[in-house]
């Protein structure tokens, strides 16, 4: 199910996936959350997957702080 948040009024959008302990899958630079499309098949049968779109990748937008620290702070704001 994809779902969207506003973090530092910039959209970031993530899809959630079965039940169980949450694990979220971060992509890589220069790629999005569709790099996961194999292991979410095999993994949402027994985890609640969380898949973000970093912010600049995908259907997220480009927040101000493209920091590891910043990148951080949105996934914790999804969470």
């Amino acid at each position: 199910m994809q779902k969207k948040i506003v973090a530092e009024g910039k959209l970031i959008s993530f899809d959630v996936y079965g039940e169980g302990k949450p694990v979220v899958l971060l992509h890589g630079f220069a790629e999005d959350r569709r790099i996961w499309q194999n292991q979410i098949n095999l993994l949402a049968d027994k985890y609640h997957l969380i898949v973000p779109d970093l912010p600049g990748s995908g259907l997220s937008a480009v927040s101000a702080d493209m920091s590891m620290e910043g990148l951080a702070d949105t996934i914790q704001k999804i969470l």
